[in-house]
Order: structure tokens, then sequence, then C-alpha cells
């Protein structure tokens, strides 16, 4: 099965702006698992991988909680803290019998992240 992870800003999901980031399971596993690159203790400060023909770069960044969408480029900066929090998100919905998401608190360019899984793909 073919990874499918799609972000976007939703400027109306249920009256308010979110970023959705809507994965199939496939691409749950590889978010997580670039996630989990980044997280591990080890000196990198950011990783760039490819998942469905889009870059993602994540980054920690201190005191950030950040989303850039670019055209074939979305950059995650998020603090440890916060990529941790989201990792163990994506791990409740990996072992999920069905279709789930999970609400997360970032900055900007909305106030809320959905983490989504074979929900709105």
């Amino acid at each position: 099965m073919t990874s499918i992870v799609r972000v976007e800003i939703a400027s109306e999901f249920k009256g308010a702006a979110v970023v959705l980031l809507a994965m199939n399971a496939n691409g749950l596993t590889a978010f997580m698992s670039a996630i989990a690159n980044v997280i591990r203790p080890t000196d990198r400060e950011a990783l760039q991988v490819e998942i469905s023909g889009v870059s993602h770069v994540i980054a920690v960044k201190n005191d950030k909680a950040d989303v850039e969408l670019r055209p074939g480029k979305v950059t995650w900066c998020f603090s440890a803290a916060k990529l941790g929090e989201i990792f163990e998100k994506l791990e409740t919905m990996k072992g999920a019998p069905g279709p789930c998401h999970h609400f997360v608190d970032i900055t900007s360019p909305a106030e809320t992240l959905i983490l989504s899984r074979d929900e709105y793909v």
C-alpha cells in the first residue's frame, strides 16, 4: 500500500482554521519514523524526508510549534517536547482499530494541528 501524507490549512474546520495532517496507516508509519529519527538522542537538529512526493523538513527549535507550508515542501519546527507529544499521539493512533485523530496545540499558521489517520485521505 502506498504511503499517503497530506498537509493543508483547512480554513473552515468546525468554524476555525487548522492545520490538517491526513495520513493513511503507511503514511502515519513513515511520518512517525521521520520524527523518531529527529528525537532520538543524537546531535541531529533537523531531518528532511520525502513522503507522498512532498519534502518534509522536521526541525527541533526550542519554544517553537510552527508549520510552514509551501508548494512541495512542509517545514515542521517544534520543540523536542512537542515532537515527543506528537510522536506519542501518532503511536496511539497507529494501534487504533479504525480511523482516528488527535489535536495538538501549535502557534502558526493556526492554533491547532489535527493528526488524522484514515479520515480525510
